[in-house]
């Protein structure tokens, strides 16, 4: 802001612009003008006065007054380098880039020397990303005039831009060297020295800019994101709330810190952060979307839709949304929303993985199988590695009883899994994969067997190393603690076998826990509830705290509801948290675990020579279960073949039992009795692609259509249509049996593999119903065909199977938690004595 020593008003005048510097240089602008002004009054023509002049204009926001007010300057004394430098910043006030760059040019034409104009013209081009120009500039800059931070400082922020980071370092450190107060280049040195992968001198540089500005917000939160590189998570929680309480509005504070808190499943404490967030954020729609995020996973899905439809009236092309909103819909059964949430997804981002895997979902809930399978295959051609795709489109096939591709696409599951997967989509593939093999009609029990050892020596057998010694007090007459472990403490088809013992155990000699898995509780959650002494929710504690609580909880029985089904906890029980620990009821074949002490089951249900092929000791108890059947179920009516004329043969279980050897012997029996019908009544079989898919399989045996009923009714519908029930095989079927009997359906049944192909075995038998049990196919077809030839004595069972089961060992709901408690005790004893 010097008059120019060589400028000839100045001499003339020196008294009028030397007042009025002095009173510009003390930021008194308005003193300062009055002398620039007395001056030009005096003498309209002076340079240093106009330029000046303009100068305090500029300052002042006056762009345009400060432009013709240089520009006047110059037009006496052009060639003048300060009047060009500063006519530069007076563009860059309004926003001319283009105008700036040619006087910062010309002033560095003028004087090549000329530092502060370098400087400008760096910076300038740095704005325009014309980087490698603005280095040059800014290296004059620092040539010209070597203690000069600020151009030390940009140009290290240049250099890191373009990624060359080890000159961007040396620069900071010159920065440092010359000011060694400057925050701002400590903490660009850090995130350079982050981009550089040296991520210790990341944090140092990053502490000591917070070291020099307490209130730094921006040190706080990159300090928060080296520390979140590192996994020192509760250090980068502290960083983003030191972040916000200097800046409560900080919106990459809040989504980090509420993404930990939600992956750490301190979900209360994510749910807090980002309703904060929403009182100062209420714009940003990845807020509204963390926040349904969390309420999904708190389970509160109705308010997660609020929040993803807040989030796209502020972002409405957002896939991630539309994705997240669809897969809301989806838990919530609204399969028509989902699919229109899941659809707009994929027109957005066609790319997006998760719509295309959830819309399959959609598709499979809908018995769509063939849709389903080829969003699934969608799915893996974006992202070959989803292991757990691979396992629904094994579901899908498996579902109609296709075992063609199944080993195919087992093997995809196997060659993709990594250790360190297990608790993503592998595992869950792996349960899939195994839980299937026990419907394969052609494997053998080794082969199957020996699946479950290799998915138990991957993942499990390391689990066992380190098991602490129990603690529990070793007297075996004491009241014992049982929990039950399950993730359908709910209206699932369990409840006819779990809520006879949880309803009758002596609570005097056992004290009653249960370990609920449960994403949505229900009605029968709460009669759950009411029969336990402890009530755990599970859902949000990793495999380990789950093992700690079952060990704080002083458990002494721990059994296992679920074995490998969807949602299970068995690697937890991997991790040996109780003393004794039982596989029961849910899954009805081992577990695999070298961890697992019992399997329970029965004479019929496990017989003798079957123990080779459970990793569990059998512990077999008179009948394996009791069962308390549905209130909602109707009265028994009359013999449908009475009214029909024909006798009607079928069955409702799950179509995966439908294997080609099932219908085969099916056909065979329709050929055997041409008068009869075959029902087969499914969820999967509801749509009539899926239900057509199925009949010609049927009609490649030589079966006409007019002879098969496929379709899908209400249970208690479906049962008033049958006279016969077709027990499937291998996999016989378990609760349809009950339920057929209970509505006085006779079910016939074959002996197959222990323990999935002995549940019609071990159910006729507690009945005293053994002579509908076959040993092969061609009995299994002949006493289908004697029972369908006498209609009396149809009529006659169909009136007396319920009052025969409620007599029947099987719903003798006390006597059987007396065998099972009873169990318990002498298990506890011989761990006591060992």
């Amino acid at each position: 802001m010097k008059a120019t020593p060589n400028s000839p008003s100045a001499s003339n005048s020196g008294g009028l612009l030397q007042e009025a510097l002095r009173h510009h240089q003390a930021g008194r602008l308005r003193e300062a003008r009055k002398f620039y002004e007395r001056l030009l009054v005096e003498q309209p023509h002076h340079a240093d006065a106009l330029h000046l002049l303009g100068v305090l204009y500029h300052q002042g926001g006056d762009h345009h007054r400060a432009q013709d007010l240089i520009n006047q300057a110059i037009a006496h004394f052009p060639k003048q380098a300060v009047y060009h430098n500063n006519l530069g910043r007076v563009f860059e006030g309004l926003d001319d880039l283009d105008g700036a760059i040619r006087c910062y040019r010309q002033a560095v034409k003028l004087k090549p020397d000329f530092a502060e104009a370098h400087y400008n013209l760096a910076n300038v081009l740095k704005n325009r990303e014309c980087f490698e120009e603005a280095c040059q500039h800014y290296r004059q800059a620092v040539q010209y005039k070597p203690n000069y931070p600020d151009a030390y400082y940009n140009l290290g922020n240049t250099l890191r831009f373009i990624s060359k980071y080890e000159e961007a370092i040396v620069c900071y450190q010159q920065t440092l060297r010359l000011k060694p107060d400057h925050a701002k280049a400590y903490n660009n040195l850090g995130v350079t020295w982050l981009l550089s992968g040296q991520l210790d001198q990341a944090i140092s540089a990053y502490q000591q800019a917070i070291i020099l500005d307490p209130n730094y917000f921006e040190a706080h939160y990159n300090l928060g994101k080296a520390f979140e590189d590192q996994q020192r998570w509760d250090e980068a929680i502290a960083c983003y709330e030191r972040t916000l309480a200097v800046k409560p509005d900080h919106l990459s504070a809040h989504l980090q810190l509420g993404l930990i808190l939600k992956e750490q499943k301190r979900l209360d404490e994510a749910l807090a952060c980002y309703q904060r967030a929403v009182l100062t954020n209420s714009d940003a729609p990845e807020i509204h979307n963390n926040l349904g995020n969390t309420l999904k996973d708190k389970d509160f899905p109705e308010q997660a839709v609020a929040c993803y439809l807040k989030a796209l009236t502020i972002r409405p092309d957002s896939a991630e949304v539309h994705n997240n909103l669809g897969a809301v819909f989806l838990e919530l059964d609204n399969l028509d929303k989902a699919m229109e949430h899941l659809q707009q997804a994929i027109v957005l981002d066609e790319h997006c993985f998760d719509a295309h895997s959830n819309l399959g979902h959609v598709f499979f809930k809908r018995q769509r199988v063939a849709e389903a399978i080829v969003y699934y295959r969608k799915t893996l051609a974006l992202k070959p590695e989803m292991a757990n795709i691979h396992a629904h489109i094994s579901a899908c096939l498996t579902s109609l009883g296709v075992f063609d591709d199944f080993i195919n696409y087992s093997q995809k599951i196997l060659e993709s899994d990594e250790r360190s997967l297990v608790s993503d989509g592998n595992s869950e593939a792996w349960n899939n994969f195994l839980f299937t093999l026990n419907y394969h009609p052609d494997l053998s029990m080794t082969e199957i067997y020996d699946q479950y050892l290799k998915w138990e020596r991957r993942y499990a057998k390391e689990l066992q190393l380190n098991v602490a010694i129990h603690t529990n007090h070793h007297d075996p007459s004491k009241r014992l603690r049982i929990g039950y472990v399950s993730p359908d403490f709910r209206a699932h088809s369990t409840r006819s076998f779990i809520a006879p013992v949880l309803a009758n155990h002596d609570h005097e000699k056992f004290e009653i826990f249960a370990y609920a898995e449960l994403k949505q509780e229900d009605s029968w959650t709460t009669h759950y509830q009411s029969w336990v002494d402890e009530w755990r929710p599970t859902r949000r504690l990793s495999d380990v705290e789950l093992a700690e609580r079952v060990r704080a909880d002083g458990i002494d029985i721990l059994v296992d509801l679920a074995g490998h089904t969807t949602d299970n906890r068995l690697l937890v029980f991997a991790r040996k948290p109780a003393p004794v620990q039982i596989s029961w009821l849910g899954y009805g074949y081992t577990t695999g675990l070298q961890a697992m002490d019992y399997f329970l089951g029965d004479d019929r249900l496990t017989p003798p020579g079957c123990e080779s092929w459970f990793s569990e000791r059998i512990w077999r108890l008179p009948h394996a279960w009791s069962y308390r059947p549905a209130k909602d179920a109707p009265e028994v009516n009359p013999l449908p073949a009475e009214i029909q004329g024909y006798v009607t043969l079928g069955s409702l279980s799950r179509a995966i039992r439908f294997n080609e050897r099932v219908i085969a012997a099916w056909s065979d029996l329709l050929k055997a009795i041409p008068t009869a019908r075959l029902m087969l009544n499914s969820p999967f079989l509801g749509e009539l692609e899926t239900a057509e898919m199925v009949a010609n399989r049927f009609i490649h045996h030589g079966i006409t259509r007019d002879r098969l009923v496929v379709t899908h009714t209400p249970v208690w519908e479906g049962y008033h249509q049958l006279d016969i029930a077709l027990d499937p095989f291998p996999h016989n079927a378990g609760t349809t049996t009950f339920e057929a009997l209970w509505m006085g359906v006779p079910v016939v049944s074959l002996r197959d593999r222990p323990s999935m192909g002995r549940f019609g075995d071990a159910i006729l038998d507690a009945m005293g119903l053994s002579e509908w049990v076959a040993d092969s196919v061609e009995d299994y077809l002949a006493i289908v065909a004697r029972l369908a030839s006498d209609l009396d004595a149809l009529s006659v069972w169909r009136a007396t199977l319920r009052g025969r089961m409620l007599a029947s060992p099987l719903c003798d709901e006390s006597g059987f938690t007396r065998d099972l408690e009873n169990a318990y005790r002498q298990m506890w004893q011989i761990y006591c004595q060992q």
